[in-house]
């Protein structure tokens, strides 16, 4: 009896222990399970967070493209504005100015296209040959009678002015440049400033040989050859009243007068009187221009 009841309770014993086992078994599996799902979702979670921030990234360049893309447009738009107020201010000129184009080119001025160049929508280049010299209001009259001639539209008009017996290329007596503003320059001497150089008397104690005018853009004056004191000088007196001297010598010429620096000069220069009286300048290269007697030689 003892025995028997001995045997039962081991057998109880041994059922609880394997009851137990099998319960601890299924939890674990269950944990198993659950860490599973866990690792899964924190996947899932990880790839949604690379995408989100992939997303955020294009967004950004996108703002950032749009930022751009709207400077541009205000810059365009500034532009805009800018050239809008130009034209107008053009066109107001145009208006007040009209009636004195009308009004200041005198009966006895004429003058002539000689030479056009043109770049569609660019620009126009003219060069004009005008018949004597005259004021800025006049030059500026013939510039807009001149621009208001063509119907097309340039964002510049330049026009250059040779007097007679000036050569186009080689400089030009005056320009008339809308550039895009009009911009009236005298770059020769003007009339008066002509007149005053002419008038101009020599000096007593010098034996002049000539006196001429050179109207060279931009040193254009007075030119006098003199002998002091058995030596020969050259004088250059310019618009502004200023002069420079050098010394020359006489060379031997089968036509007219001819002079050389007395110091080597470097590019062959000479001067040459010619049959008219005129004094003409020439180099290694050929000739370069001629000014014209006003007194003296011959």
């Amino acid at each position: 009896m003892m025995l028997l009841k001995s045997s039962t309770t081991i057998l109880f014993a041994f059922t609880a222990i394997l009851l137990l086992g099998c319960g601890d078994d299924s939890e674990l599996r269950s944990a198993r399970s659950a860490e599973a799902r866990a690792d899964e979702a924190s996947a899932l979670l990880r790839q949604d967070i690379a995408d989100l921030k992939i997303q955020i990234e294009e967004l950004v360049k996108k703002n950032e493209a749009n930022n751009k893309k709207n400077e541009r447009l205000v810059q365009a738009n500034k532009k805009i504005r800018q050239e809008n107020t130009r034209l107008a201010k053009q066109l107001e000129d145009a208006k007040r100015e009209a009636p004195v184009a009308a009004r200041v080119i005198p009966a006895d001025v004429w003058y002539a296209i000689i030479k056009s160049d043109i770049m569609p929508g660019i620009k126009r280049s003219l060069d004009v040959r005008i018949n004597k010299k005259v004021s800025k209001d006049t030059l500026r009259a013939i510039a807009l009678k001149l621009k208001a001639q063509d119907s097309r539209s340039h964002e510049r008009t330049f026009i250059c002015y040779v007097l007679p017996g000036m050569e186009v290329g080689s400089g030009a007596w005056a320009t008339t440049h809308f550039n895009p503003n009009l911009e009236v320059r005298i770059l020769g001497l003007t009339a008066e400033q002509e007149e005053a150089l002419k008038r101009q008397p020599d000096d007593r104690s010098e034996q002049v040989i000539g006196s001429w005018l050179d109207e060279t853009p931009f040193i254009g004056g007075r030119i006098t050859i003199f002998r002091q004191k058995a030596k020969l000088f050259m004088e250059r007196t310019f618009k502004d009243g200023s002069s420079i001297k050098k010394k020359i010598v006489t060379k031997a010429s089968t036509s007219g007068k001819k002079f050389e620096d007395k110091e080597e000069n470097g590019f062959g220069e000479y001067y040459w009187i010619d049959e008219r009286g005129n004094l003409q300048f020439w180099d290694q290269d050929g000739w370069i221009s001629t000014a014209k007697r006003i007194g003296g030689y011959p």
